[in-house]
């Protein structure tokens, strides 16, 4: 979108960007795992030094961009945690895992698919029906979509005054709040620093304590307290 604004392909006003529970650097997300499941009590320390060589060897095939191996050795990392931890939601480790994607979304199927949903969105004609993951154009993603970093177009945003949001509930697995502090933290911009040194500080809605947040320079990111994916 910002590409498009810039060239004039697109006449619109950019107010800001935010990603809420995003899988947007492997490298760095993948080594988060370890850190939020012994934290959150799912491993115990030997685990989690057990991984650590995984997680080396998961960063090193995606330095090489071998990416085939890649993806076979940095999804050993949630599997140790998953098979340590026991069936739980990788949504909300709170919460119980109930069906192929933990939840029940019967009345969003319903919803999305409903006659009055597909004239507002014109797609009443189309043959295909809504779901939550399509496998159709799941398969679509190779492994270098699924392991490659895409956070350098964050500073782009932020060199153009555009403000950044990165925001993680504290109880989602799969793309952590470890993981997305991690991300923030290691972004190429010219405020990185300065922005690290920031205090992460409460947040507070309605006088009590939501999550914590590190605010500056245009960028925030925001941990959310009792919130899942």
């Amino acid at each position: 979108v910002l590409d498009a604004i810039s060239s004039g392909a697109l006449n619109v006003t950019l107010g800001g960007a935010a990603i809420g529970n995003g899988w947007i650097d492997p490298y760095l997300q993948y080594a988060a795992y370890g850190p939020f499941a012994l934290q959150n009590k799912l491993i115990d320390q030997k685990t989690l030094d057990e991984m650590n060589s995984v997680v080396t060897k998961c960063q090193h095939d995606i330095d090489d961009s071998s990416w085939t191996f890649a993806s076979a050795t940095c999804s050993q990392i949630m599997d140790t945690v998953l098979r340590e931890a026991g069936d739980i939601n990788i949504y909300n480790i709170h919460l119980p895992c109930k069906g192929s994607l933990c939840y029940d979304f019967t009345n969003q199927t319903g919803y999305m698919n409903s006659k009055a949903v597909l004239e507002a969105l014109h797609v009443s004609s189309h043959k295909d029906k809504w779901s939550t993951c399509n496998d159709v154009v799941n398969v679509m993603f190779t492994a270098e979509d699924r392991l490659s970093s895409f956070a350098f177009d964050l500073p782009k945003l932020l060199s153009r005054n555009i403000p950044v949001l990165i925001y993680n509930g504290k109880l989602d697995l799969i793309c952590n709040w470890v993981g997305g502090a991690s991300v923030v933290a290691n972004l190429d911009w010219a405020h990185r620093d300065e922005f690290n040194a920031l205090p992460l500080r409460n947040w507070l809605v309605d006088g009590a304590v939501a999550g914590q947040i590190r605010s500056g320079f245009g960028l925030t990111f925001l941990a959310v307290e009792g919130a899942g994916y």
